[in-house]
């Protein structure tokens, strides 16, 4: 008797002709550049394509209309920067609440020389800080990974990969941090999104559906417990929230709006959010090197410090859907 997965596998998958939306899944005609069901690139461009720009970029509010300023450049991780990094760490450690993802703004703040084309030089460590925090995590999590290649390369093996379909382990599977697909947004007005709930949430006595977002601040990411999905989600989705449908204008998301919302409604919200956020995909699809699997499945880099700026890495898997 067959097993249930053989069986998905003996359907020979529906061939779709041009290009498929790399956000909603729709196929597109070839050549199409914005998929006319999403409104978003069809294709995202790679590390290697989009070069040393920011993919979203600081919000330039001197010029009219507004514009987005994308320059950016750091010096390598050397010994000697690593070393001052490090002692900068041991100080911010000791600060209530600190998280993985703030040394990734403390080795930044080390490197970081311009931004915008404006030079950084003469600010002090925690200026630097002060300023990576206020910027889009995207932009954020682009200068690390631009730093990791410009000090080691962009060659990466993660190691001992095991298959969660048939447990197979992988020892060594290489990644071409180069090729990594990066979610950007070129334009100033892409960075707002409005979106309608479906069931929406009750505040001032009336259903609130409509809501107007950006991507949140880093800053946003590293309030409270990083660790909790739920809490990092909350604090990530409430530094988006810029307007809500029929509220005064500095009104902002709290906690029990959220809770109100139908599940629906927040699985809805998670997307917008991870696509918003902007900056590198680390998911990596692997298929199952097994001949009696070949399962496809994503494998997210673990990019904390201590993982990623070496030459191999332990595992995270997700199950491809």
């Amino acid at each position: 008797m067959p097993d249930a997965l053989s069986l998905i596998r003996d359907v020979e998958p529906e061939e779709k002709d041009g290009i498929e939306c790399q956000n909603c899944g729709n196929f597109c005609e070839e050549g199409t550049t914005i998929c006319p069901l999403c409104d978003e690139p069809v294709q995202l461009p790679t590390l290697n394509e989009y070069g040393q720009r920011l993919p979203i970029g600081l919000v330039d509010e001197s010029t009219n209309p507004h514009t987005l300023k994308k320059e950016f450049e750091l010096k390598k991780f050397d010994w000697q920067t690593e070393r001052a990094a490090s002692k900068t760490w041991k100080r911010v450690m000791r600060r209530e609440g600190t998280t993985f993802l703030d040394e990734i703004i403390v080795k930044l703040s080390h490197t970081l020389k311009s931004l915008g084309g404006t030079s950084l030089e003469k600010h002090n460590i925690d200026k630097k800080m002060q300023i990576l925090y206020e910027m889009f995590p995207g932009d954020v999590f682009y200068m690390y990974v631009w730093l990791r290649v410009e000090s080691l390369g962009n060659e990466f093996a993660l190691t001992k990969v095991k298959c969660p379909a048939c447990g197979h382990i992988i020892q060594e599977f290489p990644v071409d941090l180069s090729t990594i697909e990066i979610n950007t947004r070129d334009n100033i007005d892409d960075i707002y999104h409005e979106i309608t709930l479906r069931d929406g949430f009750e505040a001032m006595g009336e259903t609130r559906k409509k809501i107007t977002m950006r991507p949140s601040t880093f800053r946003a990411m590293v309030q409270g417990d990083v660790e909790d999905d739920a809490e990092f989600f909350a604090n990530v989705f409430k530094g988006s929230v810029i307007a809500i449908e029929g509220m005064p204008p500095d009104t902002t998301l709290t906690d029990a709006d959220i809770e109100q919302m139908s599940p629906r409604d927040r699985a809805l919200v998670r997307g917008e959010v991870d696509f918003m956020s902007g900056g590198p995909r680390w998911d990596v699809v692997i298929n199952c090197p097994n001949e009696k699997c070949k399962v496809q499945f994503d494998h997210l880099i673990d990019w904390r410090f201590s993982n990623f700026f070496r030459l191999s890495s332990p595992s995270l898997m997700r199950r491809k859907p």
